[in-house]
């Protein structure tokens, strides 16, 4: 009896302080966004064609669906992030030159809430102005959520 009394009254003073079914909560700390989910589409579809870039998940056999195009115009890069086909500019880039491109890019998305960092290695060299990327990474953040995705590719004219 004494036990529950003990409970009822701790239960009544926590209520009161605005406490009870809160304990163990922050409420200052917004909730964590979910990662930008990436998707895969056709360069044909989309009409990107020309020199650049062109990458797949690192799983695929599949040339024909893309996570990431890159021209050798500014503001050429393109990625599917929720659904929808992204533009993106380049902000940073070092490494290797290649084809317009850089073995490390950063791109920040048009309404700068999506930052894309690409690294890539190259391969082998093609037969006709072109090289094989033959492992790379793209990491796609929004509002501190991150996705990490293994990809290989082409680069070329």
């Amino acid at each position: 009896m004494k036990q529950r009394l003990t409970a009822a009254l701790m239960s009544f003073m926590l209520a009161g302080c605005g406490l009870a079914g809160e304990v163990g909560t922050n409420p200052e700390a917004p909730p964590m966004a979910p990662a930008p989910r990436v998707g895969e589409f056709s360069l044909a579809e989309n009409n990107l064609y020309g020199c650049g870039m062109a990458l797949w998940k690192a799983d695929r056999t599949s040339r024909e669906q893309y996570v990431f195009f890159n021209g050798i115009e500014d503001g050429s890069m393109r990625m599917l992030i929720d659904g929808n086909l992204v533009e993106f500019r380049r902000v940073d880039g070092s490494g290797r030159d290649f084809y317009g491109q850089k073995t490390t890019q950063v791109f920040r998305s048009a309404d700068g809430t999506i930052t894309a960092t690409v690294t890539v290695t190259l391969g082998a060299e093609g037969e006709i102005e072109s090289v094989a990327i033959a492992n790379g990474t793209i990491r796609v953040e929004r509002d501190e959520a991150t996705v990490e995705i293994p990809v290989v590719g082409d680069a070329g004219c």
